[in-house]
């Protein structure tokens, strides 16, 4: 069994359209500006799944992206056998519907729908359960469809037992959460493994000897309270108990989580935010790892990098990765983080932004072509493509080190600053040219806006063929015409060979000590390797100012232009500055 589907309309920033998330792997990773929606997705999610009936839910007007028009919801899940029907208390009937192949039928299938009436006033919607069927008109429906066909009323005690839903808020409150109420996951997982341990018998053998020396302890209070009492109730004797019929679970209310650091033990509620944090996800994850009898765990995690420092947050990566891909388990992830992303697949990773109406939209990369020729799993350069607006595609390793630094001091044609940071861009490093096509159309499934930057030598093979065919142009185009048409399109081809042609050659002085007259011809004797070819410049110069790298050598030159902007050519201003326009 596994979640198909989730389609939301006409709630809070998602309008009657709706959006529609099919996940294609056990875990959704949501990633977007703040205010985009993310939270509302898992708002969603909650109320569907959620331990309270979708029917007793209160809605007010601000829930509604149209009040003239309904709520919906649907959550769809696949490949249940008949056991599993069985399981979740279907009658023979129904589990033969849930899993029969016939026309217009979808086996296996079974969809849980929520539909909230249009609001006609600012009051609240309240609906109490009904034995009757169900006014769509006046009142909220939860339903279940069996095998895309018959729909199933009395939903509840199926809803119940199919999906045990765990949602942990960006703003975590430790009290709430790691409450060993029965209420929560923390203390329905306590009772769960107490109930379940065989020493579960001795530990109410011990309750009773423990109510026995307490009843001996308190016997003078125990007969003054029960003379008290007998002079105005019916009362025989009222008496002291450590907990209600001797049950240990009773004794879980008392529990306390206390850490422990160098000899000192503290409680919970009096260490930082971190910790607790750390301490909630741990406790998630001992909840996920004890196994359902029927169905799946979905969990609803926001912002899980929250008080981490980086380390840890690649280690929670890591670690919801490991529990998504458990059977059974399904994980919904809301982040601003790249280390959280690292690592998940190109294909689980959804951007949440707002559309030309200001409604949520998300994109992801679903063409399976694309996701088999990418790189399967995100790298941590790529990883912080998916939080960009726009990202500039390079060839070599300099241009992510050098362009977004010196894009700082170039202003625009309007004469705002082209800087990056401010216009959150990204510049991310591709493996050869030949990937550029992958990752733009990777970005186009993601709705992000790109640019290519790419060495001059691009133009001498096939490798922008893909993007020559956008651009309606052939080889036999002279080059100006196909560098022009490219650029027309979103593809930069260099016109001095690469970027390291447009370092000023003063920044190259102050790096190498040297004058700047002598650059040129240092440059020069580097170019030429033994054997008679010749070096790219960006070679020429690592040989030069070894032992710097390419990126070193970036960084250091772009720093210089920080110190003295005047230095900046023409051609790279106009290429920094077409790269944001």
């Amino acid at each position: 069994m596994r979640l198909r589907k989730l389609h939301i309309k006409n709630f809070r920033s998602i309008d009657a359209t709706g959006i529609v998330i099919a996940p294609r792997n056990s875990v959704a990773v949501f990633v977007g500006k703040n205010n985009a929606g993310k939270s509302n997705i898992l708002e969603a999610i909650q109320l569907l799944l959620g331990s309270k009936n979708p029917r007793y839910a209160s809605f007010v007007e601000a829930d509604y992206n149209d009040p003239k028009k309904p709520i919906e919801f649907c959550i769809e899940f696949e490949g249940l056998q008949w056991g599993d029907g069985a399981k979740l208390g279907l009658s023979q009937v129904q589990c033969a519907v849930l899993t029969k192949s016939s026309r217009g039928a979808q086996p296996g299938n079974l969809a849980i729908n929520v539909v909230v009436p249009a609001l006609h006033s600012s009051e609240n919607i309240e609906v109490a359960e009904s034995a009757d069927d169900v006014d769509r008109e006046t009142k909220k429906t939860c339903t279940i469809t069996l095998g895309g066909k018959q729909v199933v009323q009395r939903s509840e005690p199926i809803r119940a037992k199919l999906v045990r839903c765990v949602q942990v808020p960006a703003l975590r409150d430790h009290s709430d959460i790691l409450s060993p109420s029965g209420w929560t996951t923390y203390g329905a997982m306590l009772r769960g493994i107490l109930e379940d341990s065989p020493k579960l018998e001795e530990l109410r053998k011990i309750i009773e000897q423990t109510n026995t020396i307490l009843t001996a302890v308190l016997s003078n209070e125990t007969k003054v309270l029960t003379s008290t009492a007998k002079t105005a109730a019916y009362v025989d004797q009222v008496s002291f108990k450590f907990t209600k019929e001797n049950n240990p679970s009773e004794l879980l209310r008392n529990l306390t989580l206390s850490v422990l650091y160098r000899g000192r033990a503290e409680d919970i509620s009096r260490t930082g935010t971190g910790t607790q944090s750390a301490v909630i996800i741990g406790m998630l994850e001992l909840a996920l790892r004890r196994r359902v009898a029927v169905g799946i765990r979905v969990f609803c995690i926001e912002e899980p990098e929250l008080f981490l420092h980086p380390q840890a947050q690649r280690r929670m990566g890591k670690l919801l990765c490991q529990l998504a891909a458990e059977p059974g388990n399904f994980a919904f992830i809301t982040t601003h983080s790249p280390e959280i992303v690292l690592g998940h697949e190109v294909e689980d990773v959804i951007r949440v932004e707002r559309g030309s109406q200001r409604e949520t939209r998300v994109w992801n990369v679903s063409d399976p072509a694309i996701v088999r020729e990418l790189e399967k799993k995100l790298t941590r350069e790529s990883a912080e493509m998916v939080f960009a607006d726009r990202v500039v595609f390079t060839e070599g390793e300099s241009e992510p080190h050098f362009l977004p630094t010196v894009s700082s001091v170039v202003k625009d044609a309007g004469g705002v600053r082209c800087d990056y940071d401010t216009r959150n861009i990204s510049a991310i490093k591709v493996q050869g040219k030949k990937s550029f096509k992958n990752h733009s159309r990777a970005a186009d499934g993601l709705g992000i806006e790109w640019r290519v930057v790419a060495d001059s030598d691009a133009l001498d093979d096939n490798s922008l063929d893909y993007f020559c065919q956008i651009a309606d142009i052939t080889n036999t185009d002279s080059v100006e015409k196909r560098r022009a048409a490219l650029r027309n399109i979103g593809v930069g081809v260099l016109s001095l060979g690469e970027i390291e042609d447009y370092y000023p050659h003063a920044a190259l002085a102050a790096i190498a000590g040297c004058t700047e007259a002598e650059v040129p011809q240092k440059i020069e004797e580097h170019r030429k390797r033994q054997d008679g070819s010749s070096r790219k410049t960006s070679d020429a110069l690592k040989d030069w100012l070894r032992p710097l790298s390419k990126p070193e050598i970036a960084r250091l030159v772009a720093n210089w232009i920080q110190k003295y902007p005047g230095q900046i050519s023409d051609n790279l201003k106009h290429l920094i500055s077409w790269t944001v326009g």
